[in-house]
């Protein structure tokens, strides 16, 4: 099994130098997929709802770094999370 990385940035570094793309390895992905930024992974939201709600609770910078990324989720779903906000803005 191979290890997964995270680059975390802290400030300013000279020293970092981005990768040419010819030279870029694939990385594995969770269930031994390879992962790329054109990949894309199905994952519950059971799974992905308390890290992002974390993430978010927490500030993480990173992840304001997908905020125009586009989610696919299901119709049923979406119905339901836009009458909430309907119902939100009518309550507040």
């Amino acid at each position: 099994m191979s290890e997964s990385r995270l680059r975390l940035f802290s400030g300013s570094d000279d020293n970092v130098q981005p990768e040419a793309p010819g030279n870029k390895q694939a990385e594995s992905a969770p269930g031994g997929r390879e992962a790329n930024q054109n990949t894309t992974v199905k994952v519950s939201l059971r799974h992905i709802l308390p890290l992002l709600l974390d993430a978010s609770l927490c500030d993480r910078t990173w992840l304001s770094d997908f905020l125009d990324d586009e989610i696919a989720i299901s119709a049923d779903l979406f119905d339901v999370m836009e009458s909430y906000r309907e119902y939100r803005n009518r309550v507040a």
